[in-house]
Protein backbone atom coordinates (compact mmCIF):
# COMPACT_ATOMS: atom_id res chain seq x y z
CA UNK A 1 0.00 0.00 0.00
CA UNK A 2 1.35 3.21 -0.93
CA UNK A 3 0.87 6.06 0.83
CA UNK A 4 0.44 9.19 -0.90
CA UNK A 5 1.90 12.49 0.04
CA UNK A 6 0.09 15.35 0.94
CA UNK A 7 -1.33 18.44 -1.82
CA UNK A 8 1.36 21.00 -1.05
CA UNK A 9 -1.16 24.25 -1.21
CA UNK A 10 0.00 28.02 -0.64
CA UNK A 11 -2.90 30.49 -0.19
CA UNK A 12 -2.28 33.69 -1.70
CA UNK A 13 -5.02 36.08 -0.46
CA UNK A 14 -4.82 39.75 1.27
CA UNK A 15 -6.96 39.05 3.76
CA UNK A 16 -4.97 37.66 6.46
CA UNK A 17 -8.25 36.38 8.46
CA UNK A 18 -9.44 34.21 5.49
CA UNK A 19 -5.94 32.94 5.12
CA UNK A 20 -5.95 31.77 8.68
CA UNK A 21 -9.44 30.48 8.51
CA UNK A 22 -8.07 28.20 5.48
CA UNK A 23 -5.18 27.33 6.51
CA UNK A 24 -6.96 26.04 9.59
CA UNK A 25 -9.26 24.06 7.64
CA UNK A 26 -7.55 22.61 5.06
CA UNK A 27 -4.39 21.54 7.61
CA UNK A 28 -7.05 19.23 9.14
CA UNK A 29 -7.70 17.28 6.20
CA UNK A 30 -5.20 14.39 5.94
CA UNK A 31 -4.54 15.13 2.07
CA UNK A 32 -3.27 18.61 1.93
CA UNK A 33 -0.71 20.39 3.46
CA UNK A 34 -0.41 24.44 3.48
CA UNK A 35 3.09 25.17 2.69
CA UNK A 36 3.17 28.59 2.42
CA UNK A 37 0.53 32.38 2.51
CA UNK A 38 0.92 35.05 0.40
CA UNK A 39 -0.76 38.97 0.46
CA UNK A 40 0.34 40.06 -3.03
CA UNK A 41 1.10 38.87 -6.02
CA UNK A 42 4.65 39.05 -5.73
CA UNK A 43 5.04 37.47 -2.57
CA UNK A 44 2.60 34.30 -4.48
CA UNK A 45 4.87 33.98 -7.28
CA UNK A 46 7.73 34.22 -5.00
CA UNK A 47 6.24 31.81 -2.73
CA UNK A 48 5.42 28.98 -6.13
CA UNK A 49 9.10 29.32 -6.88
CA UNK A 50 10.38 28.69 -2.87
CA UNK A 51 7.46 26.14 -2.40
CA UNK A 52 6.83 24.40 -5.13
CA UNK A 53 2.96 24.02 -4.15
CA UNK A 54 1.10 21.50 -5.80
CA UNK A 55 -1.95 24.19 -5.86
CA UNK A 56 -2.19 28.17 -5.09
CA UNK A 57 -5.34 28.93 -3.63
CA UNK A 58 -5.53 32.60 -5.46
CA UNK A 59 -7.69 35.66 -5.23
CA UNK A 60 -7.79 37.95 -7.87
CA UNK A 61 -7.65 41.46 -5.56
CA UNK A 62 -4.53 41.29 -3.80
CA UNK A 63 -1.98 44.15 -4.36
CA UNK A 64 -0.52 43.74 -7.69
CA UNK A 65 -3.56 41.71 -9.07
CA UNK A 66 -4.54 37.98 -8.74
CA UNK A 67 -4.50 38.37 -12.76
CA UNK A 68 -0.96 39.38 -12.87
CA UNK A 69 0.11 36.62 -10.65
CA UNK A 70 -1.49 34.01 -12.26
CA UNK A 71 0.00 34.69 -15.68
CA UNK A 72 3.04 34.87 -14.06
CA UNK A 73 2.85 31.08 -11.95
CA UNK A 74 1.36 29.80 -15.21
CA UNK A 75 4.38 30.79 -17.44
CA UNK A 76 7.18 29.79 -14.87
CA UNK A 77 5.02 26.52 -13.42
CA UNK A 78 3.13 25.24 -15.83
CA UNK A 79 2.31 22.24 -13.83
CA UNK A 80 0.93 24.09 -10.10
CA UNK A 81 -2.93 24.17 -10.52
CA UNK A 82 -4.71 27.45 -9.36
CA UNK A 83 -7.57 27.81 -8.16
CA UNK A 84 -9.10 31.05 -7.92
CA UNK A 85 -11.17 32.28 -5.01
CA UNK A 86 -12.64 35.61 -5.22
CA UNK A 87 -15.23 37.97 -4.35
CA UNK A 88 -15.46 39.07 -7.64
CA UNK A 89 -17.25 36.14 -9.07
CA UNK A 90 -18.85 37.31 -12.51
CA UNK A 91 -18.62 35.78 -15.82
CA UNK A 92 -16.19 38.40 -16.82
CA UNK A 93 -13.41 37.45 -14.30
CA UNK A 94 -14.29 33.71 -14.63
CA UNK A 95 -13.76 33.76 -18.23
CA UNK A 96 -11.02 36.08 -17.53
CA UNK A 97 -9.60 33.73 -15.24
CA UNK A 98 -10.15 30.55 -16.81
CA UNK A 99 -8.52 31.78 -20.48
CA UNK A 100 -5.36 32.89 -18.86
CA UNK A 101 -5.22 29.30 -17.00
CA UNK A 102 -7.00 29.21 -13.85
CA UNK A 103 -7.78 25.06 -13.47
CA UNK A 104 -10.52 25.99 -11.10
CA UNK A 105 -12.43 29.43 -10.21
CA UNK A 106 -14.91 29.40 -7.17
CA UNK A 107 -16.99 32.77 -4.99
CA UNK A 108 -15.23 32.99 -1.92
CA UNK A 109 -18.91 34.26 -0.89
CA UNK A 110 -20.77 31.03 -1.87
CA UNK A 111 -18.51 28.49 -2.39
CA UNK A 112 -15.79 29.00 0.34
CA UNK A 113 -16.61 25.53 1.25
CA UNK A 114 -16.17 23.86 -1.61
CA UNK A 115 -12.13 24.07 -1.33
CA UNK A 116 -11.35 21.11 -0.04
CA UNK A 117 -13.54 19.27 -2.21
CA UNK A 118 -11.65 20.63 -4.66
CA UNK A 119 -8.76 19.57 -3.64
CA UNK A 120 -10.22 15.99 -2.99
CA UNK A 121 -11.01 15.33 -6.64
CA UNK A 122 -7.35 16.88 -7.24
CA UNK A 123 -6.15 14.17 -4.82
CA UNK A 124 -7.91 11.02 -6.82
CA UNK A 125 -6.32 12.67 -9.81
Amino acid sequence: MTTQKPLRVLLADDSAALRRQLADRLNALSFAEVVGEADTAISAIEGVAEKNPDVVVLDIEMPGSGIQALKQIKRTHPETCILMLTNHAGSYYKKVCLKTGADFFLDKSLEFDKVPEVLANLRDC
